[in-house]
């Protein structure tokens, strides 16, 4: 197969996204990089996707209202390019049997990996849907969940959210940049990590509360974090989900993930279902085929330019003017301009319509460090559009659009 990672690393160069994976119990996520379909599973970015990255976020950050933001790639997480990987469906080896196996009402544990290259903070939650019609769509490979299975599940997450105060002893606070006002004033049920970007000891970011080395993730190096949640006394299912969410703070992401689960009565009554074995022989993705590297499209690795939109795939990328190649080095991308493409002024870059703009900043950011990291600054009149935003990309349809739309 080939090797993915070069893409989505290059597709997210410099947008400072935060990358986390559910780790215990073992999630679809982690099961896709076991069998080889996914190289690096946290490489997937997860959100926003193109179609939706300028939608509003409640306060402009989803940690601010836990569980409000909604997703478009389903609450199991999926990938709509490349491979075009979808974990809210059982197929490939995840999904088809269960991972782990409790009983009700025991405390268990539970963890998650961050990257030690994009700790944003924020809030995350483990949740349990006791709704079996709702998740036995989710657990059958002969069906593709739809928007309207996302949404109720979501919903069915929400209500059953696995809360940190459950467990006895353990430290439950309200986010400690949360301001009256905000939802995350009433979210004490979920987990907390900030300041983001702090690892230093008793810092409070997702890093400093995790034990690093323990994971990896899209970048090599990753933190553990341990919490434990109480699982419902009266719920039992011979296959179940629990699903994972993480409201980034400093990015406009959603992080989501499942694992696949028994849970027994507490006199242990039910039979144990078989364990999760890896297929024998997984499927993996066939490589689109490459155009001849020659002409205006023969250029050397460390020379391209990206040429696009992150997540664009091959015939939109040819189709706008780009050349098309991947690279089985991490940051070169896939999509790049032509040697002959007229480099855009960085005044064209930035003067795009706010609809089109993607946030490059992060809540609070101000102008000197917004164009210190390379990011265009202008301020907006439309609701929800970001003022710190990244620049249209070299020799895209992009730029092309933003100087018609200029004259």
């Amino acid at each position: 197969m080939p090797v993915l990672r070069a893409v989505v690393v290059a597709a997210v160069a410099g947008l400072g996204d935060g990358h986390g994976i559910m780790w215990k119990p073992w999630s679809r996520a982690n099961i896709a990089e076991e069998i080889g379909w996914e190289q690096d599973s946290t490489s997937i970015i997860a959100e926003p996707m193109p179609n939706v990255a300028n939608r509003p976020y409640p306060f402009n950050r989803p940690w601010s209202e836990p569980g409000k933001s909604k997703s478009n790639i389903g609450p199991c997480g999926s990938k709509p390019y490349g491979s075009r990987t979808n974990w809210n469906k059982p197929e490939h080896g995840w999904g088809t049997s269960v991972t782990a196996t409790y009983k009700a009402g025991e405390i268990i544990d539970v963890e998650w990996c961050v990257s030690d290259s994009a700790d944003h903070g924020g809030s995350y939650s483990y949740r349990l849907c006791t709704d079996e019609s709702i998740t036995a769509k989710y657990i059958d490979p002969n069906y593709t969940p739809n928007e309207d299975d996302h949404t109720a599940l979501e919903a069915c997450f929400q209500r059953g959210i696995l809360s940190c105060k459950d467990v006895p002893g353990q430290h439950c606070n309200v986010h400690p940049s949360c301001k009256p006002g905000m939802g995350c004033m009433e979210a004490s049920s979920w987990f907390h990590c900030d300041p983001h970007y702090s690892t230093q000891e008793n810092g409070g970011g997702c890093m400093a509360k995790g034990q690093h080395g323990a994971c990896h993730s899209h970048n090599g190096g990753g933190a553990l974090l341990k919490d434990k949640v109480k699982l419902p006394d009266n719920f039992a299912s011979k296959h179940t989900l629990i699903g994972f969410r993480w409201d980034c703070e400093q990015t406009g992401q959603l992080w989501l993930h499942c694992a696949d689960v028994a849970i027994l009565p507490n006199d242990g009554s039910a039979p144990s279902p078989t364990p999760w074995t890896p297929a024998p022989q997984p499927v993996t993705p066939t490589p689109a085929p490459q155009p001849p590297q020659n002409g205006q499209c023969g250029i050397a690795e460390f020379n391209r330019l990206e040429c696009g939109y992150y997540g664009i795939d091959q015939h939109n990328c040819v189709s706008s003017g780009c050349c098309w190649h991947s690279s089985d080095r991490s940051g070169v991308p896939w999509y790049y301009a032509k040697a002959d493409a007229t480099m855009p002024s960085p005044d064209t870059q930035c003067q795009m319509p706010e609809g089109w703009r993607q946030d490059c900043g992060w809540f609070g950011v101000d102008e000197g460090t917004c164009e210190s990291k390379g990011c265009c600054w202008q301020e907006a009149a439309k609701a929800g559009a970001p003022w710190c935003f990244h620049r249209a990309p070299h020799g895209s349809s992009i730029v092309r659009s933003i100087r018609n739309h200029l004259r």
